[in-house]
């Protein structure tokens, strides 16, 4: 099946015409760029000829595998809970959020098209311990995940879930219970895999954690609650073939590069504001920070020179938090861009009944609650064109696999462009790297005292 993508940046009030030159970006400095875009597209052409942008040709990626162990869990188990942090399940659940009922949980097992579905993305005690005692281990299926197989925060996550479904139903039998997916051939948990016998997807080698949503981190989760895999990746290639076929300068995501590179360059906007109209489309924004913060906050360039860049990105959800954010966006400081992302047509919608009453409720008459939270973005996006306030939009026409698909091909290719246009490694986080060794440095010293404390008390 082909369908258009359909999916559209929307940069106008980004412009000079729109929000004056003080804040505005002027035509000639797009037609400026073009040789830009050529230059830095033709490298691009060729790391990915190379390899370097494995994460583009996830679209093409054979998913026999993933479907099949999918299907032994549906058939077996009443819950499902995925164990990572970061890349590892913040995709998983933005892909949950999009395309399943908010109450997806609470509905009876006949309407849902898997088991229920549960994500521990931290190492709170609290969360971790009362998802335990609520659920019965002999009827749930853990899917670990880490690219790495060494993050210790996941790795913790199992040692406690590992010992609460063996306690029940005995190692043999709950090996079956355990789904690692992790590096293909290296790292702690493929060690651990292949030791206890559990069953393994692989995360692709060249694929970094922030750019596996369309690996199994994201669709093997997702095809366990039923949703259609090969659509989501039939999303992103016809969006992939969309690029390849037009010149850069017609690449909605080269362009969405740009005017973020831009506005953090030239006008010094070091914030991006994510704000969704749609409570779906939240989970996307969350995913994207951890893409765009960790992908171009970075200390020094390709060349080793110290630059220290990157936009913070912020989610705002519209219509929340025009009455708690919004304030600061349109009289605070201009050091922000808003991106919108809009849908154009909602799964579902509820008229409003007719009111014979004037005042604040007279205004409802007519409408629905979608055109409702429409008719917010769109006043929120003209009062900020009137104050000066630069914006831009994302557009879907609906959420479904499809569409999710195009988005995060989307994103990803943008995010991988503006790193080249930052002239910095989006693939790399050092910084994070950093944090690690003196958390487990920390873990290491701190555990010898509490070996020495027990030790002592018990003489």
């Amino acid at each position: 099946m082909k369908r258009a993508p359909s999916l559209i940046f929307d940069f106008k009030n980004m412009m000079t015409d729109r929000i004056g030159p003080m804040h505005g970006m002027g035509e000639e400095e797009c037609s400026r760029a073009f040789p830009l875009f050529e230059e830095i597209y033709r490298t691009f052409r060729e790391d990915r000829k190379k390899g370097h942008l494995a994460f583009l040709d996830l679209p093409y990626q054979s998913t026999d595998k993933i479907k099949a162990l999918a299907k032994k869990v549906q058939g077996r188990f009443e819950n499902f809970i995925l164990l990572g942090i970061g890349g590892s399940a913040l995709g998983p659940i933005a892909i949950q959020q999009a395309l399943h009922s908010p109450y997806y949980n609470l509905l009876p097992k006949k309407e849902r098209s898997g088991p229920r579905m549960f994500f521990l993305d931290n190492v709170d005690p609290t969360e971790v311990a009362s998802l335990l005692e609520l659920l019965d281990p002999s009827k749930t299926v853990v899917n670990v995940v880490t690219k790495s197989g060494g993050t210790i925060e996941t790795l913790a996550q199992y040692l406690l879930v590992q010992k609460w479904i063996y306690k029940k139903v005995g190692k043999e039998k709950g090996a079956a219970h355990i789904i690692a997916t992790t590096d293909p051939k290296k790292g702690a948990l493929r060690e651990i895999a292949q030791k206890e016998g559990y069953a393994t997807l692989d995360i692709p080698e060249p694929v970094g954690g922030r750019f596996s949503v369309l690996t199994p981190v994201g669709l093997f989760p997702a095809a366990v609650s039923g949703i259609d895999i090969d659509l989501m990746l039939q999303g992103a290639a016809d969006l992939d073939q969309e690029y390849q076929k037009v010149p850069p300068h017609e690449n909605s995501a080269v362009w969405g590069a740009f005017v973020h590179h831009w506005a953090y360059l030239v006008k010094r906007r070091n914030i991006l504001v994510m704000m969704p109209y749609s409570e779906a489309l939240v989970g996307v924004a969350q995913w994207f920070s951890q893409l765009w913060a960790e992908s171009l906050g970075k200390e020094k360039d390709v060349s080793g020179k110290r630059i220290s860049v990157g936009q913070t990105p912020v989610v705002a959800v519209g219509a929340t938090d025009q009455h708690s954010q919004l304030q600061l966006y349109m009289e605070g400081p201009v050091d922000k861009t808003i991106q919108f992302m809009v849908v154009e047509s909602f799964k579902k919608d509820l008229p409003f009944p007719t009111v014979r009453t004037e005042g604040p409720m007279a205004l409802l008459a007519g409408h629905t609650l979608g055109n409702l939270l429409k008719i917010e973005q769109r006043a929120i996006e003209a009062s900020l064109v009137e104050a000066g306030r630069p914006n831009c939009k994302v557009i879907l026409p609906e959420i479904d696999p499809y569409f999710l698909g195009a988005l995060f091909y989307f994103f990803q290719f943008q995010t991988a462009f503006a790193g080249k246009l930052f002239g910095i490694n989006p693939f790399d986080q050092p910084g994070v790297e950093a944090g690690k060794r003196i958390l487990q440095k920390m873990l290491k010293e701190e555990g010898r005292e509490r070996t020495k404390e027990a030790t002592s008390k018990r003489r």
